[in-house]
C-alpha cells in the first residue's frame, strides 16, 4: 500500500474540489433544462466529480480495504473518465487562450472591447479586474486538472493492477 500515498493524497485533494463541483451541477441544473448546451456543459462537469466520487471509493474500499466492488463501478469510473479526459481538454484549450490574452496587451484589450456590457450589473470589468479573474482561473483550474488527469491515469493502472477487485452481480 505505499505506492498508493501519492493517489491517495491526490485522492484527498480532489474530493472537496468534487463536492463543489456537484454542487455546482445541482445549483444550475434547473436552469439546464431550459438551454440544451447549458445542459451538455453541465452534463460534462457532473462526470468530473462521478469519476472522482467513483474511484475513491475504488481506492479506499475496493484496494486498500480490500473489499469487493461491484462490476458496474469499473464501468462508471471508465465512462466518467473519458468525459473527464474531454473537461480536462476543454479546460486545456481555456487555459492556453487566457495565457494568450495575459501575454499580449493587444489581445487583452481587443477582449475588453468585445464584452458586452449588460451581462456585468457594474458595467464591463475593468482590465485590471479582468486580468485578476484570468489569473485566478489559470492558478485554479490548470493545477486542478493536472490532478485530475495524474488520478485518472494512475485509476486506470490499478484498475488493470487489481481486476479480482471487480465481481459479477
Amino acid at each position: 500500500m505505499k505506492g498508493l500515498i501519492l493517489q491517495r493524497i491526490n485522492s484527498y485533494i480532489l474530493i472537496p474540489i468534487g463536492i463543489l463541483l456537484a454542487l455546482n451541477v445541482l445549483n444550475g441544473i434547473i436552469i439546464a433544462i431550459s438551454n440544451p448546451m447549458l445542459l451538455l456543459v453541465h452534463f460534462i462537469i457532473a462526470c468530473v466529480p462521478i469519476y472522482i466520487f467513483t474511484s475513491s471509493y475504488f481506492l479506499f474500499s475496493g484496494i486498500i480495504k480490500e473489499k469487493k466492488c461491484k462490476a458496474s463501478l469499473k464501468d462508471w469510473i471508465k465512462i466518467n473518465a473519458f468525459v473527464s479526459i474531454l473537461f480536462i481538454a476543454i479546460i486545456g484549450i481555456c487555459s492556453i487562450s487566457v495565457l494568450m490574452i495575459l501575454s499580449s496587451p493587444q489581445i487583452l484589450q481587443e477582449v475588453l472591447n468585445k464584452m458586452p456590457t449588460n451581462q456585468f450589473p457594474g458595467g464591463a470589468p475593468s482590465e485590471t479586474q479582468l486580468i485578476s479573474l484570468l489569473k485566478i482561473f489559470i492558478s485554479i483550474m490548470l493545477p486542478f486538472t493536472i490532478l485530475l488527469l495524474l488520478h485518472i491515469i494512475k485509476t486506470f493502472k490499478l484498475i488493470k493492477k487489481h481486476p479480482s477487485v471487480f465481481i459479477d452481480e
